[in-house]
């Protein structure tokens, strides 16, 4: 009895380890469908297509695997923080339509989209491949990719219909569709389904497109009708900034290829098939580009990422040793292991400010000093935070990142990579405007109604260092930030504002006692629910960059932007306002 029973623990062990390493995710697990998942290198923003609905625009479609209703597709995405995931968000009906939106692809710097839309006029608006860049916290009008793209699509289109005109005629049943299509204009398909034919086999789609993170490989997953399957085609952006028109990549399984990703080293690709031999249906195969238009023999990587069901929509962050990816409809995350991981990926994280501290919105080149005339990518700086990220394959060499702003003011941060430089590095570069003496009418800026800002100046010491200096200090306990002051709309602090933060600075220098705190950051509700979190999170950082040049470890602090979702009064009056939008210390952990 005793043999037996270890013999089951050991049959047992794998599918504990394996549920050990796999789980859903909350807050964005849901009873609606899921899919092709996109995240940005540095594992920040996760973006995904969502059937969940809710939208002005949206439209009820059939259930999903006994799951309910569902909706047309929109594009979501959640914004990582510290070790959870905020509530997904819909990015607007500038990008989402009634039409259905899907295969989102985040830029590595987080500020553009490129996604699916077969919304009306597609062959004639650049599409069904658009891309939408972000603006602070808004995202501009869509810009189809056009050009080879666009054509390889309406050529595509063209071969559908001849497919389904020579299929008709091998099958004898031309003039049979011609005669049932003018008798029974709604009905014809399902009588001709019952002689054999089925139209649906016969369709213009995809299924999973990927956008290398420098942004010079385009990879979709095209349905093929001569070969009723989908294969995956590539295509590599040209000197001329145009796409070269899309090829077969080359994987000869004979099976249907569908949600492809390109891994931060940008060559590193994963997609998903049912090739027979699989663990389930769909399984997660792995293989490396070559060259032009090839690569290397792909390999299943096996469990615990492939299991008995439907396995889709893989993605790493390689800076958290994670992966995330579909589980038929369901969004789950789990340990990257050794066997999974791509190839060596350098992830650079910045902020680009001005000599005050405030950030601003640049182009960034990222150039290997030995061949600078050829950019190895580029990013751009969000014009709230300053904040910007790319990745690439880790190799050795001195590289400079080159910032640019729209009036032609510059900055640079050079370093160099070699056997012992760490996988993730954070620069802040800084660009040194020229500033003009304000007249008497400009000193004090027009304030609208919705702007966050901390106004009334305090008089007297600062409570926040007294508290920290209580020996008693438990964790969990909350301090508020008093004699804080930001610009507004801006996460740049006012020069009034430093004392206090040296003080707190020295009080925790002198207190290694308290081993972590989170520096959090809170606004009032009248701004958007999107710009209210990038605003807070800014602020949060603001102050976490402040401490770290004062000499507090980075290990003992964590930022996060909370926005309006914790109110300590009501945003019915200024002075309630003001309560709200605030930052606060939490208390993590004491010796």
């Amino acid at each position: 009895m005793k043999t037996l029973r270890l013999l089951w623990f050991l049959l047992l062990f794998p599918f504990l380890s394996y549920a050990q390493v796999m789980q859903k995710i909350p807050g964005l697990d849901s009873r609606f469908r899921e899919t092709n998942l996109s995240i940005t290198p540095n594992g920040k923003y996760l973006f995904f297509m969502s059937q969940r609905g809710g939208m002005p625009w949206s439209s009820a479609r059939g259930d999903y695997h006994g799951h309910g209703p569902q909706y047309d597709g929109d594009i979501w995405y959640a914004v990582k923080q510290g070790d959870t995931w905020s509530a997904p968000k819909c990015l607007g009906e500038n990008v989402n339509t009634y039409s259905g939106e899907d295969e989102p692809n985040v830029t590595a710097d987080g500020q553009a989209v490129y996604f699916q839309s077969w919304r009306p006029g597609w062959e004639y608006s650049g599409g069904p491949y658009y891309r939408a860049s972000l603006s602070g916290t808004n995202w501009g009008k869509p810009i189809g990719l056009g050009g080879n793209i666009t054509q390889f699509f309406r050529d595509l289109n063209l071969r559908v219909e001849k497919a389904i005109d020579d299929d008709l005629k091998k099958k004898g049943l031309y003039r049979e569709y011609v005669k049932l299509s003018m008798i029974y204009p709604y009905s014809w398909a399902d009588r001709l389904k019952r002689k054999g034919f089925d139209i649906n086999q016969y369709i213009l789609g995809t299924d999973g497109m990927a956008i290398s993170p420098d942004e010079k490989i385009f990879i979709v997953s095209a349905y093929i009708p001569a070969k009723k399957r989908y294969d995956l085609y590539i295509s590599r952006k040209q000197s001329n900034g145009q796409w070269a028109y899309p090829k077969p990549l080359g994987i000869p399984n004979g099976s249907d290829e569908i949600s492809v990703y390109i891994a931060g080293d940008n060559k590193t690709v994963y997609f998903a098939s049912n090739k027979p031999g699989g663990l389930g249906g769909y399984d997660i195969y792995k293989t490396t580009l070559v060259g032009g238009l090839a690569c290397s023999e792909p390999e299943n990587i096996g469990a615990p990422y492939n299991t008995q069901g439907d396995d889709y929509s893989f993605v790493v962050d390689p800076t958290d040793d994670k992966a995330y990816q579909v589980i038929d409809g369901a969004i789950h995350e789990m340990r990257l292991l050794d066997k999974a991981k791509p190839s060596e990926t350098l992830v650079v994280n910045g902020t680009v400010q001005d000599q005050f501290g405030n950030p601003i919105e640049a182009k960034i080149l990222f150039l290997d000093l030995a061949a600078p005339n050829e950019p190895l990518a580029n990013a751009r700086s969000n014009s709230l935070t300053g904040e910007y990220s790319f990745s690439l394959a880790k190799a050795p060499g001195n590289f400079q990142q080159y910032a640019t702003t729209s009036d032609q003011y510059n900055g640079t941060a050079n370093f160099t990579v070699n056997s012992s430089t760490p996988n993730t590095l954070d620069f802040t570069i800084v660009i040194e405007k020229s500033v003009e003496e304000p007249t008497i009418e400009e000193e004090r800026p027009t304030r609208r109604p919705e702007e966050v800002i901390i106004e009334e100046k305090a008089e007297g010491p600062a409570e926040v260092v007294e508290a920290l200096k209580d020996k008693d200090l438990k964790e969990g306990a909350t301090l508020q930030v008093d004699k804080l002051y930001f610009q507004a709309d801006k996460a740049a602090l006012e020069t009034e504002s430093y004392a206090v933060l040296d003080d707190i600075a020295a009080t925790l220098n002198k207190r290694p006692d308290i081993l972590k705190v989170e520096i959090g950051g809170h606004t009032n509700s009248l701004p958007p629910d999107e710009y209210c979190d990038r605003l807070s999170t800014a602020r949060a950082k603001a102050i976490f960059e402040y401490l770290k040049q004062k000499n507090v470890s980075a290990n003992r602090l964590v930022y996060k932007g909370y926005g309006k979702r914790n109110p300590i009064a009501s945003d019915d009056t200024p002075a309630g306002r003001r309560e709200n939008q605030r930052v606060e210390i939490k208390i993590l952990k004491v010796q």
